[in-house]
């Protein structure tokens, strides 16, 4: 199980879970983009509920993990799935260039026609 600490939080869930909820994170933040992700957590008492939170640039997330003998490991094949998948799609996003790249880039190229 892994404690996974978002603000002044720190939310219990299955290791896989937080792997997943931590490489989508990731690559939000590297890419400046913000997502809402649902996922299953452990309270004290032992009993289940969800939270959602916001991932992406400027919002700190970390996981540790509580060594052994802990809590039952919560399992979401299903979200793991759906985070790997959100994560995929973003490796391959190719994103357009603002107007300044582009005249940035057009300068670079009269520059290079010139020599």
């Amino acid at each position: 199980m892994h404690r996974i600490h978002y603000g002044a939080v720190a939310y219990l869930t299955g290791d896989e879970i937080a792997r997943a909820v931590l490489d989508y994170a990731a690559l939000l933040a590297r890419s400046g983009d913000a997502d809402v992700v649902a996922l299953p957590v452990r309270e004290p008492d032992g009993s289940l509920r969800e939270v959602r939170l916001v991932l992406g640039a400027g919002l700190p997330i970390a996981a540790t993990d509580i060594g052994p003998g802990n809590p039952e490991e919560l399992h979401d094949d299903v979200l793991i799935a759906d985070l790997d998948r959100r994560a995929a799609k973003r490796r391959h996003t190719v994103r357009s260039l603002t107007t300044e790249e582009m005249g940035q880039l057009a300068a670079s190229d009269e520059d290079f026609l010139d020599y």
